[in-house]
């Protein structure tokens, strides 16, 4: 039986999605973890996900098109796994999350034309597909005007901020995305 929408805590308790080839696609401006050389494939396996069994590391490669074989030593079956996630058969999706729980229970703000808006982090999108969605992290003037037309009170912003794993510093703001999910009626 293969494994479908992974999700593994390292070791400072970040989420992260492991991505496998035969499931749907991730929406594409959700971008994996960079782990393409060795150095850091193999840091991130053997030292971020340490808390991950040889068992369950064994379902990942078996979820895969890696031939089946039990009797790979714990040293062989990490390899296996860090060759590929460096050659982008696993892809590794950090999740901006502070729990899994948490993806359902985002600011719901109603807007005058009927139109209801979930600020949400991007990375939301590697363990659930969404429709229509915005993303702004490449128009920040698009963003403005966006949620000037949203005419928020200063509580509703104040919650928007709270809930989103916002950054202010232009490296960090540019490689952790937000988006807007925008729908009509009550979900």
């Amino acid at each position: 039986m293969r494994l479908h929408n992974i999700v593994v805590k390292d070791i400072f308790g970040h989420l992260y999605r492991l991505h496998l080839p035969h499931e749907a696609p991730i929406h594409r401006r959700v971008e994996p973890r960079d782990l393409r050389d060795k150095v850091s494939a193999h840091t991130f396996v053997w030292q971020f996900l340490r808390q991950v069994d040889d068992e369950q590391w064994l379902r990942i490669l078996h979820s895969t098109d890696f031939p089946p074989n039990r009797r790979l030593d714990r040293i062989e079956l990490h390899d296996a796994v860090i060759k590929l996630v460096m050659q982008g058969i696993i892809k590794v999706y950090p999740l901006h999350l502070n729990s899994l729980e948490q993806q359902d229970h985002y600011l719901l703000i109603d807007t005058p034309d009927g139109l209801q808006h979930h600020f949400i982090p991007s990375s939301l999108l590697a363990v659930k597909a969404l429709p229509d969605v915005r993303f702004f992290n490449s128009e920040p003037d698009s963003a403005t005007q966006f949620v000037e037309h949203l005419a928020l009170t200063d509580e509703q912003l104040a919650d928007v901020i709270r809930d989103l794993p916002l950054f202010f510093w232009p490296e960090i703001s540019q490689t952790r995305n937000t988006h807007c999910r925008t729908g009509r009626g009550h979900e």
